[in-house]
């Protein structure tokens, strides 16, 4: 059978595992020449050090120096105290005068009147008078006291106090040491300011105590209550000879208003030169 037409002949394609080894041959064979010239190199060479054969210059490779490393700068320092802090004064003790100004014998018993004015930087409160009473020798036997009127007392200010010894209980002396007790105020009571007195003056009654009697009117902002007449009776040398309280009717007074009082009975045992009244009263909540 004659067949005709063209014919295309193909490369032969070698298989893979054939193509792997002609490139490890061609790789052992380049290793080859490079282990001969590296032999042949080191021939030349340890000719050369014998003094014959061909002389191979050496090469220095220099390395860079390495630059020196800077400090880094250095600012100067201020060294510093502490600060010296101010010693704080020392607080003064509280301090206030007493003054004796009358004695009297009444009921079976021996009452003293007197003033303390507080002489301290600063407002105190519960102010005690203390009679120290001591013997002919000097001894002290006993002690009585009394607190004065005001519950606080502002620098500066006064107020009455009384001593009361009754016979029963008070031991045979020859003089009276005063001493006084105090402290600055930890709690000031909240007063009530505008009061206002009217009052007729005092008269005395058929046993010989006086009587007085009047109004308290509230003329300032806040309410009152235990509004509170002091009646003192002063002689004609300025020493106080007595006093009495009195208060005025009402729970509260309120502002605007007005509550009436009467002493029913204040005794001195001399006639005083002189009368006073003093007002006060809390603030109502």
């Amino acid at each position: 059978m004659n067949l005709q037409g063209q014919a295309h002949i193909l490369p032969v394609v070698k298989p893979p595992s054939e193509n792997k080894a002609v490139v490890l041959v061609a790789a052992m064979s380049i290793a080859f020449i490079l282990a001969g010239a590296l032999g042949a190199l080191f021939v030349l060479r340890a000719t050369d050090d014998d003094g014959g054969g061909v002389s191979i210059p050496e090469i220095d490779f220099e390395l860079p120096t390495p630059k020196a490393l800077e400090a880094p700068p250095e600012n100067p320092s201020v060294a510093l105290t502490p600060a010296d802090e101010p010693t704080p004064e020392p607080e003064p003790d509280a301090t206030a005068t007493f003054t004796e100004h009358h004695r009297k014998r009444s009921g079976g018993a021996l009452w003293i009147y007197g003033m303390v004015e507080n002489t301290s930087p600063f407002i105190v409160d519960r102010v005690e008078v203390i009679a120290v009473l001591k013997d002919a020798a000097g001894e002290e036997v006993g002690t009585k006291s009394g607190y004065i009127e005001r519950d606080v007392l502002a620098v500066g200010a006064t107020s009455p106090v009384t001593i009361l010894m009754q016979d029963k209980d008070t031991p045979e002396f020859a003089s009276i040491a005063w001493e006084l007790d105090l402290d600055k105020a930890s709690y000031i009571p909240k007063k009530v300011a505008g009061l206002r007195i009217e009052a007729t003056s005092p008269t005395k009654n058929s046993w010989g105590a006086f009587e007085c009697e009047g109004k308290v009117h509230n003329d300032g902002e806040q309410p009152a209550r235990f509004v509170k007449v002091e009646l003192q009776g002063w002689s004609a040398d300025d020493k106080l000879l007595g006093l009495g309280d009195a208060y005025a009717k009402g729970e509260v007074l309120q502002p605007g208003e007005s509550a009436r009082f009467k002493h029913v009975g204040v005794q001195f045992d001399q006639e005083p030169a002189r009368f006073e009244l003093y007002v006060e009263g809390a603030l109502a909540n």
